[in-house]
């Protein structure tokens, strides 16, 4: 599977997840390359689509370690696991938000701005590697990726997860 999701907000190329997922035993075994979401926590790899609320939890945002990231992963499909799912991604450590650079001249009569130059990339520029790792059960049709179940249904479910990240601070 190859995935590619771009955010044009604010008139700027941002490049959201851009990997090439490959199954060698399908629902067991898949080998992800590119940037995409760290498999931290069930909020983090869920879709923002499918999300309840507009933002993220504080507890992910402390130890989340950024949402997206460049690098490798294994894992069992886990977003479409019944049962067990895990998945553990060696990334870059440096997330995925672009630097962005350029410059501005002002006309002083009349305030207006200029564009003179625009540049900007999402290049790791440092390396400073994270093992992220996410292990879990899913029981009672708990497969889908959503934090809340607003369609009424009668299905009972239970899913119990841990994860685990560790920064090599590669760069100091």
């Amino acid at each position: 599977n190859l995935k590619l999701q771009v955010d044009f907000a604010k008139g700027r190329f941002d490049p959201k997840d851009v990997y090439a997922d490959f199954a060698v035993r399908k629902g067991w075994f898949h080998v992800r390359l590119g940037q995409f979401k760290k498999p931290f926590s069930r909020q983090l790899v869920t879709s923002d689509s499918k999300a309840s609320f507009a933002e993220r939890s504080l507890a992910d945002k402390r130890f989340g370690g950024g949402e997206r990231d460049v690098g490798v992963m294994v894992h069992n499909d886990f977003q479409k696991a019944d049962g067990l799912e895990y998945g553990l991604a060696l990334v870059n450590g440096s997330g995925s938000k672009p630097d962005y650079t350029g410059g501005v001249s002002v006309d002083l009569t009349t305030g207006e701005g200029q564009l003179e130059s625009l540049g900007g990339s999402n290049v790791p520029d440092r390396l400073d590697p994270m093992l992220v790792g996410r292990l879990g059960f899913n029981l009672g049709g708990v497969k889908s990726y959503e934090p809340s179940d607003l369609s009424g249904g009668s299905d009972k479910g239970f899913a119990l997860a841990g994860a685990a990240l560790l920064e090599f601070d590669a760069d100091d």
